[in-house]
């Protein structure tokens, strides 16, 4: 067993978890993951055409499935970032390629999508970080316009705050 100290403390290695794959059960360029449960999502981001899903296993380490793959059509990413969750399991997946959120359900089966590039209101450039805050509206950062931006579940703008710099309040 490979035992690590780090910070005074000192770790016990246990597992690795997935392996290198291009599809199934193994993960390219793993970016984020998010948890239902005793299920994993894993977004791949993979190379230029190549890789980019999401996988599903559980934690068990049991392969269950993937969704997704290259490209820009529905249901496609071309170069995912983040995964969040809603509170009914619908999965929220951002594309900083294409400016765009795309929505699934618990299984992996394309909803809808929505985004447009740019840096007015409501319009985002390379939306990276998600997250669901307590009324269940999603926050996104907008990493190139410097700025996190809310949304309601369907893509309507609630507002943003922040900006370029390196002050209070600028990212």
């Amino acid at each position: 067993m490979l035992t690590t100290v780090a910070s005074g403390r000192t770790f016990d290695f246990s597992f690795c978890f997935g392996m290198y794959g291009l599809s199934g059960q193994g993960f390219w360029t793993p970016q984020d993951f998010a948890l239902n449960g005793e299920t994993l999502y894993v977004v791949n981001r993979g190379a230029e055409d190549l890789g980019q899903r999401i996988t599903i296993c559980t934690l068990d380490h049991e392969y269950v499935g993937q969704f997704g793959g290259p490209g820009s059509g529905d249901g496609q990413f071309v170069w995912p970032r983040s995964i969040a969750l809603d509170r009914t399991g619908n999965i929220y997946v951002s594309d900083d390629y294409l400016n765009r959120i795309s929505v699934f359900d618990k299984d992996g089966q394309f909803l809808s999508k929505w985004g447009s590039p740019g840096s007015s209101d409501g319009q985002v450039n390379a939306p990276a970080g998600l997250a669901f805050d307590s009324n269940d509206n999603l926050l996104i950062v907008d990493s190139l316009n410097h700025r996190i931006q809310k949304f309601t579940k369907e893509g309507s703008s609630l507002g943003s705050f922040g900006r370029q710099g390196a002050g209070d309040g600028e990212l």
